[in-house]
């Protein structure tokens, strides 16, 4: 499992951060579907609402379950 990416403030990330920071999320998580390093990738307190299938979490555990 990947470590948790140490994150710039949001008035330090620069616009190729942010570009190079969701490359890297879609390459973890479609490309090697690696769950820690997407996580990694995210806000410490991430959350997904996916409505159509009333699926989704908040938190790195419960978004790491199947």
């Amino acid at each position: 499992m990947a470590g948790r990416v140490k994150s710039k403030s949001e008035d330090e990330m620069t616009e190729l951060d942010l570009i190079a920071l969701w490359k890297s999320h879609c390459q973890y998580e479609f490309e090697t579907c690696d769950v820690g390093a997407t996580l990694a990738t995210m806000v410490p307190q991430p959350y997904v609402n996916h409505v159509p299938t009333m699926t989704g979490g908040v938190g790195h555990d419960q978004l790491r379950r199947n």
